[in-house]
């Protein structure tokens, strides 16, 4: 993507994330984000796929408002009719991450299953609230019972608050901690999230082009996070933009002066700058 894509597409992104939480439309905006892998991906057309899912579901669970019925139809609408799966066998495709592809292929990554799970409840009059788990996410149904929790990766498995407690403590996560995650999470929050993962895949397998638009559109929900500065001046500096990588890496450590890393990162810069310096001459 060259650079006046790039500044296109997260002006874009920025515009509709800069709204109210309530108001910001995730499917909307998820399908921006694919526009990093396919410029013109079809908006339309892949929320009407969504639009008609919610129409069937808002059809089937009429009149009823047993939370466990609501589930068992959705759950059978998505996975059994339609097919959608959680994608195990190659969780690091990309694809997985990006909602046309998820819409078209019916293989998903936790996050990215979740969001048509909540897309979907959504247009059927149904709000299911994300939970952000470490290293994994579900949904939960809130009604004036209490919650049902599912997990929409493991086919809409319903979930008990023990099964939830128990998942964190594999994680090791200290039980102090452990109401922190059981809050909903905003869809800020999820878009942070589909976009986390796709800079660990791009990184980590050396399309680096591709890591600096998603860091572009990070930047974009959080303008001042000091982390994604850091992390677009190293990709910068795997893509020889010298000089653009030491500014980022300056404004780090002036920002985050006792971050952990910032003895590796003042390293990182004494480096750079006679390689920025050249740069600035030729």
């Amino acid at each position: 993507m060259d650079d006046q894509r790039r500044l296109q597409l997260r002006e874009t992104f920025a515009d509709l994330v800069r709204r109210p939480n309530e108001d910001i439309d995730l499917a909307t905006t998820a399908l921006q984000i694919a526009r990093i892998e396919y410029p013109r991906v079809a908006l339309v057309k892949n929320v009407g796929i969504l639009d008609r899912y919610g129409r069937e579901l808002a059809r089937r669970v009429k009149g009823t408002d047993n939370p466990f019925l609501l589930v068992k139809e959705l759950n059978e609408l998505l996975f059994v009719e339609e097919g959608f799966l959680g994608n195990e066998r190659d969780y690091y495709d990309p694809r997985n991450s990006f909602l046309n592809d998820v819409l078209e292929r019916r293989l998903a990554i936790p996050i990215t299953m979740s969001i048509v799970y909540m897309e979907i409840a959504q247009r059927a009059g149904l709000d299911f609230d994300g939970i952000g788990l470490p290293g994994h996410f579900i949904v939960r149904y809130t009604d004036e019972t209490g919650h049902i929790y599912v997990d929409p990766f493991s086919r809409g498995q319903l979930l008990l608050l023990d099964d939830v407690e128990h998942r964190l403590r594999e994680a090791r996560v200290n039980p102090d901690q452990t109401n922190q995650y059981m809050v909903p999470v905003s869809r800020r929050q999820i878009l942070s999230r589909v976009l986390t993962n796709l800079k660990g895949i791009y990184y980590n397998g050396g399309q680096y082009e591709k890591a600096l638009d998603v860091v572009e559109l990070m930047l974009a929900l959080y303008p001042w996070s000091m982390t994604e500065i850091r992390d677009r001046g190293m990709i910068n500096y795997q893509l020889r933009s010298f000089e653009a990588a030491l500014a980022d890496l300056e404004t780090y450590v002036r920002g985050y002066p006792d971050a952990p890393d910032s003895d590796r990162v003042k390293r990182s810069i004494q480096m750079l700058r006679p390689l920025a310096e050249r740069a600035g001459t030729q």
